[in-house]
């Protein structure tokens, strides 16, 4: 979904899309953006944390591009330690 927002009295559309992903047992997941973006996007990664369990890192390991355009990103969480993890849940938020 895209925010519209006013500036200086122009219309200027922002795409924006947010929502949850699952890694697989290697620990990656691939995030594929419904719009292509011309410069790379900013994206807000959060895995959810079980208290009991390590912690988790999550970064992007990867950008999916076309040509010069960015598509997607690569997911990679893991734990304090350096190790992959699975099956971590992780929020996302694209702009």
């Amino acid at each position: 979904m895209a925010k519209v927002k006013k500036i200086m009295g122009l219309q200027i559309e922002i795409p924006c899309e947010k929502g949850q992903v699952t890694t697989d047992v290697n620990g990656d997941a691939i995030l594929i953006f419904s719009t292509p973006f011309e410069a790379k996007p900013v994206v807000q990664l959060t895995p959810e944390y079980d208290p009991g369990a390590d912690r988790v890192i999550v970064q992007i390991a990867s950008w999916v591009m076309d040509g010069a355009d960015y598509t997607g990103c690569v997911i990679k969480p893991s734990d304090d330690g350096g190790k992959d993890e699975g099956g971590v849940v992780v929020h996302y938020c694209v702009m």
